[in-house]
């Protein structure tokens, strides 16, 4: 009778498969989940996965696999994404393009689909971004269950990705599977860091299989004899494997030939047992293919051999036979069925001899690297590992330049710097002749630092990128331009910008007179690190050069930069022109194909417009924006910041659903660092405006653990503004003062931050108004000097500065609450009108003009109703009750209501559109696409129409417009 080597029937472990299979069935009714299967080589991880793969399919789930690959002591990087796209390319899905939408080029690349050529740099984080928006299109279409196997040997790229999709997971109907070896992950392991944090957050489920009891490992040993074990061959296997399943599989197979006292006394000739009785040439098969790595290729194992190809195919016959190989999942070559065999034969091996193994492998792939193809792993870094590991060092120290340039190429930053930084330790033991012409060790310094800079690793890509500048001679002035760029990007990112000033300037000034294409990058690059600095005018001179410099040798992204730049200088110091630069330096940037300029580009002009007043405006142009930060990944970062402009605008306009539900969007992204201050900003600002004063110390606190530069102006004023309220809700005015204070009562202000400025002065004297109405004190001198000396720019800042003088002026005087409502009037920010309005009718009243005071009033409680400002709406009824003006007449209630009969229900614009696609029984996606705006605003604009409405759905809705006669 034939015995197998394990059994067709899953054993034990009810509560693990109830817990996978309850992933699956979640997730195939829309709810993401994370599962962690963990446990010691062997215990059964592989099992589990596998029955929940298959219990995945049969619930009609897309599934994409992908294993982690170890090629010496590192992962091959993105080895399971790699694995994953390519399943997916291969399915030729329909509607694929539209599916891989922005990543397109990053999948082609990738899974080597695309163009070899250097191409355009991605950081580390551009791939987190484009892999998370291709999931979640991926997941919009059916959901989907990513499988990522041996965590434990995933390189840093790959750890990254799992860690930004776990936590990126919300309201996407996406499930995560790992599995690693648990006791391969001790406290220095790389991956214990990650699932730290996953354990400190609470996300997913751990599953920690343990050993099999006594009566699971009858049923597994019953599962492959076809009968119940004896009790002796079960004493025997359960007393040495401890339940270890694939452990109990082994000893069975040594056990139920011989006699069970004789078993080898270590796991290690446990394994090396199951070689007794193989042919030397299949010995010498296992051996190689230990030293290959987890898998090895056919052709290459047949080559590497040196042996008759019949000959080797014999003997892989043979161990496969013996159940020590398996063929692999690419299906084109062999791995062992368990990684402790191969660990084994590893083991078993003298160091010599593995170096006489890793040469044979070195010297077949540099001739032949074609014996790779279509196994998924790569020639370059393949050939620098056996190399290395054989001592071939002018061979390792190509194939690791070239290893770089690879993972360079598919975006893996982390890999590409251990190689480069490889090639540079092989580079001083090599003499002159045996190292390549082409290159020199300054340059693999440079792109060792563009790896580490491109990692995220600042500090080390700044030393990398000083000890390339040291070994370059002071006349190589086009090498040392170039790496002043990336080095100025660098000091800029560690927020060193006058370092890197100093830096481009002493560069330019080694550059030749004339116009070149490296002058206009470099003084492009000088004029918009000026601008960091805020010297204006010299980066307006520096960027203007660097226009005429690039349009003169035909660099059209430099003159985008520069035109941008130049743009923003010019806002900064009041000059609306410079709205004209920024759209032209977009232009240009869309000309040259350059997303990532585009996207600063449309940051910058939606935020100029904005500073003016002009929201409306600036909406237009943060929203192709957006677009502009999807396609360049970079929505973690500038586009962070473009979603942050687009939502401060439309609150500005009082669309505060469509605003909510942007911050929401972004914040869900997990911005990076400094760029979630400025949607927590507004989130604080939004509570403020509405009432929802709980919310506020958290956002605070979210606030302070970010890295924000205290000097930073524009994050540092807003965040004392929401102290200063905060205070003065709390009546706490000492404290509103002290922060107002802290944060303006500095002696010089640059003209370019007075849009910062002013609403800190307005909302510190209007808690000094306050403060005064009690005690009967005089106002705060600072505040009241800077208020009557502050530059006032832009429309809003003359709002800024009538509501502050108003605010000194109190209820005594109606006419500065006047002029405060008429340039409120002109720039169309409605909040601002209404608390302008308010105070306008309060003073009126004060002055004993009841009949004057009614028309400000009900206009100031029309404009809180609709946007849902809680304390203006209070302080409106409030002022009516003392004054006893009623805020609606009666008969003019009925009228509007009978020309417009969902007036009642202060419904935005924007809401009633909404609800009349709703009546026509528009799902939330059509009416995202019919309204140009995103799934999530749609559903958040449903969800606030139902509140208002008082109804439990969108039926009950859609009967209520019906019901008014307004469906079409």
């Amino acid at each position: 009778m034939a015995i197998g080597v394990s059994g067709a029937e899953f054993v034990g472990r009810p509560r693990e498969r109830e817990a996978v299979r309850r992933l699956v069935d979640e997730l195939a009714s829309g709810t993401p989940g994370l599962v962690l299967v963990s446990g010691e080589a062997g215990i059964g991880k592989t099992r589990l996965v596998a029955q929940a793969v298959e219990y995945a399919a049969e619930r009609g789930l897309q599934v994409l696999v992908g294993h982690c690959v170890q090629l010496g002591t590192e992962g091959l990087a993105y080895a399971p994404l790699v694995e994953a796209l390519r399943q997916l390319v291969r399915s030729d899905a329909e509607g694929l393009d539209a599916v891989l939408g922005p990543a397109r080029e990053l999948v082609m690349r990738l899974t080597s689909r695309g163009p070899l050529d250097d191409g355009d740099e991605l950081s580390g984080s551009q791939v987190l971004e484009l892999v998370l928006g291709l999931v979640e299109r991926l997941s919009a279409v059916r959901p989907l269950l990513i499988v990522i196997e041996d965590l434990h040997w995933g390189d840093r790229s790959t750890l990254e990705l799992a860690a930004f999709l776990a936590q990126n997971l919300r309201g996407m109907p996406v499930g995560l599977l790992f599995s690693y070896r648990s006791d391969e992950v001790d406290r220095r392991h790389p991956l214990r860091q990650l699932l730290t944090s996953w354990d400190r957050a609470r996300l997913g489920t751990r599953l920690e299989l343990a050993r099999l009891d006594r009566a699971e490992l009858r049923a597994l040993l019953a599962g492959i004899l076809g009968t119940d074990p004896e009790e002796a061959v079960l004493d025997a296997v359960y007393e040495r494997s401890e339940g270890n399943a694939f452990l109990a599989e082994e000893l069975l197979s040594v056990v139920r030939s011989g006699d069970p006292e004789g078993l080898p006394p270590s796991l290690r000739e446990l394994l090396l047992a199951r070689l007794d009785g193989l042919e030397p040439a299949t010995v010498d098969v296992l051996r190689l293919a230990a030293i290959a790595g987890r898998s090895v290729p056919e052709r290459l194992l047949v080559a590497a051999s040196g042996q008759p190809e019949a000959e080797v195919l014999a003997a892989i016959r043979e161990a496969v036979e013996a159940h020590l190989l398996i063929v692999d999942e690419m299906g084109v070559g062999y791995r062992f069925r368990h990684a402790l065999t191969r660990d084994a034969v590893y083991d078993d091996m003298l160091p010599g001899e593995r170096v006489a193994l890793h040469g044979r492998y070195a010297r077949v792939l540099a001739a032949r690297p074609e014996l790779l193809d279509g196994s998924g792993l790569s020639g370059a870094a393949s050939l620098a590992h056996h190399a290395f590991a054989a001592r071939e060092l002018p061979t390792a120290l190509g194939a690791s330049i070239a290893a770089g340039r690879e993972a360079s190429r598919q975006f893996a930053a982390h890999e590409a710097r251990a190689h480069y930084e490889r090639a540079v330790r092989i580079w001083s033991q090599l003499d002159a002749g045996q190292r390549p012409e082409e290159f020199d060790r300054a340059e693999l310094l440079r792109l060792a630092a563009a790896a580490a800079f491109g990692a995220g690793d600042l500090d080390p890509a700044l030393e990398l990128a000083q000890q390339a500048r040291a070994e370059l001679g002071e006349e190589d002035h086009e090498r040392r331009a170039e790496l002043a760029l990336s080095t100025g990007t660098v000091l800029l990112s560690l927020g060193r910008a006058r370092d890197a000033v100093e830096l481009l300037s002493g560069e330019l000034a080694g550059l030749p007179e004339r116009a070149t294409a490296r002058r206009a990058d470099l003084e492009a690059a000088l004029a918009a690190t000026l601008l960091r600095v805020l010297d204006l005018e010299g980066s307006a001179a520096s960027a203007s050069r660097a226009v005429e410099s690039a349009r003169a040798t035909g660099r059209i992204r430099a003159e985008a930069d520069a035109l941008i730049t130049l743009g923003v200088s010019f806002g900064l110091q009041g000059d609306e022109a410079g709205i004209d630069r920024l759209r032209e330096g977009i232009a240009r940037a869309t000309e040259a194909g350059d997303s990532f300029i585009m996207a600063r580009g449309y940051t910058n002009l939606a935020d100029l417009l904005e500073s003016w007043g002009r929201s409306a405006e600036a909406i237009a142009a943060a929203t192709p924006g957006i677009a502009s930060a999807e396609r360049s990944g970079v929505l973690r970062t500038i586009g962070a910041y473009l979603a942050a402009n687009l939502a401060e605008s439309r609150l500005r306009l009082g669309e505060w659903a469509e605003a909510e539900a942007l911050l929401s969007d972004s914040l869900r992204r997990l911005p990076e660092g400094v760029f979630e201050a400025s949607a927590q900003l507004l989130r604080g600002e939004l509570a403020l405006l509405r009432g929802d004063l709980a919310t506020l110390p958290g956002i605070l606190e979210s606030l302070r653990r970010l890295p924000i530069d205290p000097d930073d102006e524009q994050f540092r004023m807003p965040i004392a503004q929401l102290e200063v309220e905060l205070h003065r809700v709390a009546r706490d005015f000492d404290a509103a003062r002290r922060e107002a204070l802290d944060a303006v009562g500095m002696p010089e202000h640059h003209p370019a931050l007075t849009r910062y400025l002013w609403p800190v002065i307005w909302a510190g004297l209007r808690a000094e108004a306050e403060r005064v109405a009690v005690t009967g004190d005089e106002p705060d001198p600072v505040l009241v000097a800077l208020a009557g000396s502050l530059a006032t720019p832009t429309p809003p800042t003359l709002g800024y500065r009538d509501l502050a003088l108003a605010e000194l002026a109190g209820v005594a005087d109606p006419e500065p609450w006047r002029a405060a409502v008429a340039a409120w009037r002109r720039v169309g920010w409605p909040w601002q009108l209404g608390y302008a309005l308010l105070r306008l009718a309060e003073a009126t009243a004060e002055a004993g003009e009841l009949d004057a005071a009614r028309a400000p009033l009900l206009e100031a409680h029309g404009i809180a109703a609709s946007l849902g400002a809680e304390p203006l709406a209070t302080g409106a009824r409030r002022l009516a009750q003392r004054t006893r003006i009623v805020l609606a007449d009666p008969d003019a209630v009925a009228a509007a209501e009978q020309a417009d009969p969902l007036q009642r229900y202060g419904l935005t614009t924007r809401e009633r559109e909404v609800l009349m696609l709703v009546a026509a029984g528009r799902s939330n996606p059509e009416i995202a696409r019919e309204l140009f705006i995103s799934g999530k605003t749609a559903s958040t604009h449903v969800s606030n129409i139902l509140a208002k409405l008082g109804l439990e759905g969108r039926v009950a809705a859609a009967g209520l417009v019906h019901r008014l006669g307004l469906a079409d």
